[in-house]
């Protein structure tokens, strides 16, 4: 993906978890952490499956991206983000490295 489509998919991993969280802590992430996000990357489709489904078993707020691939992909929907939080480091998020 381009870095402009890496950005929109981001973007609306952001926007889905944000709008999925208890507002209790997303109040806490937002005003007393001032909101830090951080963009990870996971080596295959099959790694990013995983930590959704370990981020659900952990209670984790999370959104899996699916763009509909209209102007990419072939026309085919292709998932291509996840987002998990807000939260804190953990079990998930610890085993992916920073992209570049």
């Amino acid at each position: 993906m381009s870095c402009g489509k890496i950005a929109s998919q981001v973007g609306h991993a952001f926007v889905e978890c944000s709008r999925l969280a208890d507002p209790s802590i997303y109040s806490e992430y937002r005003y007393d952490s001032f909101g830090t996000k951080v963009v990870l990357v996971a080596p295959n489709l099959q790694a990013l499956l995983k930590a959704y489904q370990d981020a659900q078993a952990l209670g984790l707020t999370c959104f899996l991206v699916e763009d509909s691939g209209p102007n990419v992909f072939d026309g085919i929907p292709t998932i291509t983000a996840l987002g998990i939080g807000p939260c804190y480091r953990n079990k998930v998020t610890s085993r992916f490295n920073l992209l570049p």
